[in-house]
């Protein structure tokens, strides 16, 4: 566990940071092998996990996206 503390002298403030539990990671849950620039994550019921991909972008939802 690690604490930073600060001390501005000016104002007489003392700051103390100390970081907290960290939740489960998300290793496995996300397939982003396929990524490009503004994929953006859709859960496939068929893989069990979140997909990033060139199917799903602002883009393709702007241009002739299915709503």
């Amino acid at each position: 566990m690690t604490k930073k503390i600060t001390v501005n002298s000016d104002t007489k403030v003392v700051t103390i940071i100390k970081q907290g539990a960290q939740g489960a990671n998300a290793q496995g849950t996300f397939e982003e092998s396929g990524r490009v620039d503004g994929s953006i994550p859709v859960f496939s019921a068929s893989l069990g996990k979140y997909v990033a991909n060139a199917t799903v972008t602002p883009t393709t939802l702007t241009d002739g996206g299915n709503f």
